[in-house]
């Protein structure tokens, strides 16, 4: 009985510890392209920005070729908006990588897409 006690502690907290230790920023909801009353449509991003004071946030169209669109993006903006994307494209793919203070990459975010409609 003791050692059934035990192993369930023991996979309780190795799942806690396994868990905590992601290497993946959440983006907490996919992009989505927004238009307010005329103006031009933009894209907007939120992510979990607790992990980090700062981001670098990424745009491609076929998640090949990426293109840095924000450099060192402060935590407390909380999300991001892609005003200049480019218009012609039908997807568009983000990813958010947080970076430190001497601005070295470390946790990536999953790839996320937004479709425009033309």
């Amino acid at each position: 009985m003791v050692l059934i006690g035990v192993v369930v502690i023991l996979a309780v907290g190795g799942y806690f510890t396994w868990s905590n230790k992601s290497n993946n920023l959440n983006i907490l909801s996919a992009p989505n392209l927004s238009y307010a009353g005329g103006e031009k449509p933009y894209v907007q991003i939120t992510w979990d920005y607790s992990v980090a004071d700062y981001f670098n946030i990424y745009r491609s169209t076929d998640q090949n070729n990426w293109q840095i669109i924000f450099e060192k993006y402060p935590q407390n903006a909380h999300a991001s908006v892609d005003y200049d994307f480019p218009k012609d494209s039908n997807v568009l793919y983000y990813k958010i990588i947080s970076i430190d203070k001497n601005g070295v990459e470390s946790i990536f975010s999953t790839v996320a897409s937004v479709t425009i409609n033309k």
